[in-house]
């Protein structure tokens, strides 16, 4: 066992959340894009990728500069710099692919953003949970 080097469910924080996360996400997209956009099977796969993608690099937009922040105050020498500068460019590819795959783009990632949030949100509510458990012992 390498300790945190693994994703194992005991080096994770809220590990059944975390895991079921994307998965979820995905699902909630494909669903979304076939009962609300009514796009056809087989552009579903990849318009649900494209907008799954794009709703995970807009939260890695918003947590790594925290993220950074937070390595600063507490004096570590690593640095997400350039994982940041990579996010932003996964961003604007993603902002390219979907304008060229959808009508109306912006009104799918403005759903898919309040659906993110929400399994974001549950995230957080775990995460807050376990960490409130482990300090009560």
């Amino acid at each position: 066992d390498k300790g945190y080097e693994s994703y194992r469910f005991k080096n994770i924080m809220a590990p059944l959340s975390s895991y079921q996360y994307l998965d979820k996400l995905d699902l909630e997209v494909s669903r979304y894009l076939r009962n609300e956009c009514q796009l056809p099977e087989h552009k579903l796969r990849y318009g649900a990728y494209l907008l799954t993608t794009y709703a995970i690099e807009e939260r890695a937009d918003e947590l790594y500069p925290v993220y950074a922040d937070v390595l600063n105050e507490c004096g570590s020498n690593i640095s997400v710099r350039l994982i940041i500068a990579e996010e932003q460019g996964h961003l604007e590819e993603m902002n390219k692919q979907m304008a060229d795959y959808f009508e109306n783009w912006q009104l799918k990632a403005a759903k898919v953003r309040e659906i993110e949030s929400s399994y974001y949100q549950a995230w957080i509510k775990e995460i807050e949970l376990e960490t409130a458990t482990e300090q009560a012992l």
